[in-house]
């Protein structure tokens, strides 16, 4: 008996217009679906199961500020940004999910940024992504003190060698990623997975990127052999398989360091991170 073959499902892909003018995500009249008009609008979560659609915003080369909202769960396979954008995950009660890669297959870019992007993630809304990044130009995490970021580039025990997915910059243009919050989490305040809000994991980095965190929770990271600055201000790290910390880093603020790698510190003598043991923490 021969085995049929399977063919891929090609994704559906949603390009933003804003036709309605009222910059929601879920307004259907907003989108073009494969260059037609649709009824519907991409990344509709239904009994729990994401659509397999990627998603474009903006033009290249257009400097004009685009805004969109979001007020309901989102789960899309792919989204590319190609236009400055403000993103908002607006407040409910239960809290908005973005789900950014939910069909998962190795080697697979979940979120390309190409012009300055700001994610705001308000009161309990949150972000997820378990694929690649490929980011080429600006891009700041906004969130308050109950935003979720547990999920974001996150360890996945089928990729080998990890860690991995990466965040990489095709464009080799060194560009700046920040996560910021208003205040820092309270330690109490947990999401619907049971991580503390303001916790999450990046996986390293393939390129060359600046790095600001400003009254972050936790961060977990594996490698920063690739960050050109850091700049850490009343924030969490832990430092996980990295072969040596950036030279440039800056701490200040109650910021505590957490080695949990070896001798990621080896290369900082009569910086008082040199003699940091594995599995210790210093406090600025």
């Amino acid at each position: 008996m021969t085995k049929k073959k399977t063919t891929p499902v090609t994704p559906s892909t949603y390009s933003w217009t804003n036709s309605s003018g009222d910059n929601q995500w879920t307004t259907p009249s907003n989108w073009l679906k494969n260059n037609e008009t649709t009824s519907t609008y991409p990344g509709l979560v239904l009994n729990g199961n994401c659509e397999n659609v990627t998603v474009t915003i903006g033009k290249a080369k257009i400097s004009e500020l685009l805004t969109i909202n979001i007020d309901q769960n989102i789960c899309i396979t792919a989204m590319t940004v190609n236009q400055p954008l403000n993103l908002q995950l607006d407040f409910t009660p239960d809290g908005i999910t973005l789900m950014i890669g939910s069909n998962y297959t190795k080697g697979d870019v979940a979120l390309t940024i190409n012009a300055e992007t700001t994610f705001n993630l308000d009161p309990y809304s949150s972000l997820f992504s378990y694929n690649d990044f490929d980011i080429n130009a600006n891009v700041t995490f906004f969130m308050s003190g109950l935003s979720y970021i547990s999920g974001m580039n996150p360890p996945d025990s089928t990729r080998n060698p990890i860690p991995s997915p990466y965040i990489f910059n095709s464009q080799k243009n060194n560009p700046t990623i920040q996560f910021i919050a208003n205040e820092r989490a309270n330690l109490n305040c947990l999401d619907s997975h049971g991580n503390t809000c303001q916790t999450f994991v990046l996986n390293g980095f393939k390129d060359p990127f600046n790095v600001v965190l400003q009254n972050i929770n936790n961060l977990s990271i594996q490698n920063l052999n690739y960050i050109s600055s850091f700049s850490i201000e009343n924030s969490e790290v832990d430092i996980y398989g990295v072969t040596a910390f950036p030279k440039s880093a800056t701490y200040s603020n109650s910021s505590e360091i957490c080695n949990y790698t070896g001798n990621a510190f080896s290369n900082l003598p009569g910086n008082p991170l040199s003699n940091l043991a594995n599995n210790t923490c210093y406090n600025a």
